[in-house]
């Protein structure tokens, strides 16, 4: 994703989802920090959303889904 931000503070958000590569989130968990503040996933990494959220559940922490578009591939994600 790319954020344009203007002048006066407005953004706009462009991000493109490639369909070819891997969605694989296998190297992601031995990579977290050990301690973190809080969380934030959302649905457009299926394999990634549930990762961060089980790193975030057992250190206690707050975790933030922002559920859009696609809701149907990322269902281990909002459970």
């Amino acid at each position: 994703s790319s954020v344009f931000i203007d002048a006066s503070g407005e953004r706009q958000i462009v991000n493109f989802r490639d369909m070819g590569m891997s969605f694989d989130a296998d190297w992601l968990t031995p990579m977290l920090p050990v301690d973190f503040d809080a969380a934030l996933c959302d649905t457009r990494w299926p394999q990634g959303g549930p990762a961060i959220l089980n790193a975030a559940r057992k250190l206690g922490v707050p975790a933030v889904v922002d559920a859009e578009a696609p809701i149907r591939e990322a269902m281990d994600t909002l459970r």
